[in-house]
């Protein structure tokens, strides 16, 4: 009887686990996706265009949800960084994926 009280704490346990992480795990999926989607597009815009787009977004955003608009200038150059930085991240994920496909393969 004691080991099956134990078990089902264990399932309760793991259930309660995998509530809390995978709302986050999704999160960090969404986030990979979109930064590798970015990365894409920036082979078709071109990155001054796409970083530009980016960031002008971006500054969009923060001004809409209450950033004083005396930090525009800087928060723009931030941003710009911010988002080529993005873009060289998403291409290194990319040669990894697809060195490790091509590895499969061969």
């Amino acid at each position: 009887m004691e080991d099956t009280v134990n078990f089902l704490r264990l399932i309760q346990l793991i259930y309660r686990a995998l509530r809390v992480v995978l709302p986050w795990i999704g999160r960090i999926i969404m986030f990979m996706v979109n930064l590798i989607m970015t990365s894409l597009l920036s082979f078709w815009g071109g990155v001054p265009q796409k970083t530009e787009q980016i960031a002008n977004e971006w500054l969009d955003r923060a001004v809409a949800n209450g950033v004083p608009t005396a930090w525009d200038r800087q928060m723009y150059f931030t941003f710009r960084v911010v988002a080529f930085a993005m873009i060289v991240v998403g291409w290194v994920i990319l040669s990894f994926i697809t060195i490790w496909i091509v590895h499969l393969i061969f």
